[in-house]
């Protein structure tokens, strides 16, 4: 097979899994940015619970959106090296070695679609 040099990547041209994967990462943040929310809007629920500021936890949901989105585009758009690098940050940082499998999965699949070695499902 020839490489495909001028593809268009999109969500809809991955396979099943990959698309899994995406959905479970997108679930995760939603579900923590509603908490978030709930908590600024009625914070009398949590109580002092977390012990830290508004800000810090303002902080904590922008970056794991933004980490989700880089998660996101490097899938999609099968940036291979963007993938070993989310995959190590998965191991060496947050200490998530199946969350890194799957991600490096997702290296070794765009790896394999982006040289034509196979076809895209």
């Amino acid at each position: 097979m020839t490489k495909l040099v001028n593809e268009k990547w999109t969500f809809s041209s991955l396979g099943i899994w990959r698309k899994i994967l995406l959905i479970l990462i997108w679930l995760s943040t939603s579900v923590l940015i509603a908490g978030a929310l709930i908590w600024l809007i009625a914070p009398e629920i949590m109580g002092e619970e977390l012990g830290y500021s508004v800000w810090v936890l303002i902080a904590m949901v922008s970056i794991v959106f933004v980490y989700s989105l880089w998660i996101h585009t490097a899938v999609v758009q099968r940036k291979t090296g963007q993938l070993i690098a989310i995959g190590i940050v998965q191991i060496i940082p947050l200490a998530n070695p199946i969350g890194a499998l799957f991600i490096f999965l997702a290296y070794f699949t765009s790896k394999r679609e982006v040289s034509g070695q196979m076809p895209r499902l």
